[in-house]
């Protein structure tokens, strides 16, 4: 505006009376005033610009900064609590086991019941061994709380594992990519976290979930699709938030704790709708926040 105005000035004004031999220099002096202020205009006007667009680049990494504080101390709050949770568990699974046995052992007449008694005994085990595997990896760093498996082979023992859990889901597994002879440390947290948006996707579609494995040179992508009705704008926005799910009655923790674990490992989460019905839940992993090191 008021370059604008300046310049309206050398065309519309009152002429005041100057000798009429300094008439030129004059003009060339006042056309030199108008260059030099626009001049400086420009350039003030492009380092406020800059100075606005630091500022306003420091505010959002502030506030990155802030969701991201806020997130870990959520995670650290559900850390606690589930030791807390662990180490109160244990005594009556201790209990449940014994009793469980001894049933087993008055009515091993009874096939029926038997049978039953024998399920309720390994899920016990099951509750006990993961209990276990909590206390175990708490407080361990990433190379000390897993094992050095190839990629692949890790990945398909983790779907394997997933789907001897959940017998009455039928698994389609497909990998290919040439990453996949990569040796990794299969860390138990990234295992929790995998296991977490399967559960999601066989909660969704209880006869059948693909997993499609694609493993690069750099990124690992793993896309966990369903069979179910799709999400909404809403959840693929939210997802991820520790209060927000896709489920009715659920709290939405467990894509929330998978999601902060993979962005941990600098990987993302995502979600999206795929053509045909169903959602897919898109799991993205560098692969040198995984691979185990030469030196070592």
């Amino acid at each position: 505006i008021t370059v604008t105005c300046y310049s309206g000035l050398m065309a519309f004004y009152i002429p005041l009376p100057l000798h009429a031999l300094a008439t030129y220099e004059m003009k060339l002096h006042i056309w030199g005033m108008w260059f030099e202020f626009v001049m400086i205009a420009g350039i003030i006007s492009y380092f406020v610009k800059r100075m606005g667009d630091s500022l306003h680049e420091r505010d959002q990494a502030i506030a990155r900064a802030r969701e991201e504080k806020m997130a870990m101390d959520r995670v650290v709050d559900l850390g606690a609590l589930a030791a807390g949770v662990a180490h109160e568990l244990g005594t009556p699974l201790a209990t449940m086991t014994i009793i469980t046995k001894d049933l087993q052992q008055d009515y091993k007449e009874t096939h029926d019941l038997s049978e039953g008694l024998g399920i309720l005994y390994d899920q016990l085990q099951r509750c006990k061994r993961i209990l276990s595997t909590m206390s175990a990896s708490t407080g361990q760093l990433q190379a000390s709380s897993g094992c050095q498996l190839h990629l692949e082979e890790y990945l398909s023992e983790v779907v394997s594992k997933w789907g001897a859990a959940r017998p009455g889901i039928n698994v389609t597994l497909h990998s290919d990519g040439p990453g996949g002879a990569a040796k990794i440390v299969a860390e138990h947290t990234l295992t929790q976290a995998l296991t977490n948006i399967f559960n999601n996707a066989a909660d969704e579609s209880p006869e059948h979930v693909e997993v499609d494995i694609h493993c690069s040179d750099h990124n690992i992508v793993i896309d966990v699709c369903d069979l179910g009705h799709g999400v909404s704008p809403e959840v693929i926005k939210n997802a991820g938030q520790p209060v927000f799910s896709k489920k009715e009655g659920g709290l939405g923790l467990g894509l929330f704790l998978a999601t902060t674990v993979i962005t941990r490992l600098g990987g993302s989460v995502s979600l999206f709708n795929r053509q045909g019905g169903g959602s897919c839940t898109r799991v993205i992993l560098p692969l040198t926040s995984l691979l185990i090191s030469m030196n070592n």
